[in-house]
């Protein structure tokens, strides 16, 4: 039953993402969260990626936090772009736990780096090594 109730829980948390998405990186989990300083989200592409939709997670105390900027930027610190984010209701209907920006655009093979304007609300966790929670996404 203990390891049902986590696969449940992520089930439930990702219901509210489109059936056309696919989550291409994430490292969102289940266990307590903390706020405080997130450290960036860093990923590895390794061929052409359309990059549909970018969700940022700030639970801070169950109050949510007002939407800020995500920035996404190369691994030499070259910015891509930064958006506006878009709030959502995030577990247990906490108003704008979610950030999201749909930036469409393709990444070409690098690595690549996410950032929030709101570090200090940005939820992590030990699970997450203190790296914010982030998803990416792309269309299936």
């Amino acid at each position: 039953m203990k390891r049902f109730l986590p696969a449940l829980f992520l089930l439930l948390f990702f219901i509210g993402c489109s059936k056309e998405l696919k989550t291409v990186y994430s490292n969102e989990n289940n266990l307590p969260v903390k706020q405080g300083e997130a450290q960036p989200f860093s990923f590895e592409v390794y061929s052409d990626l359309e990059v549909v939709k970018i969700r940022t997670f700030h639970w801070n105390d169950g109050k949510g936090a007002e939407p800020g900027e995500i920035i996404l930027s190369t691994e030499g610190g070259k910015q891509i772009g930064k958006w506006k984010a878009e709030p959502k209701p995030g577990r247990e209907g906490v108003e704008s736990a979610l950030w999201e920006v749909e930036p469409d655009i393709t990444l070409k093979p690098g690595r690549y780096t996410v950032k929030t304007s709101d570090s200090r609300s940005w939820s992590f966790n030990e699970a997450s090594g203190g790296i914010g929670f982030t998803s990416i996404y792309t269309k299936k």
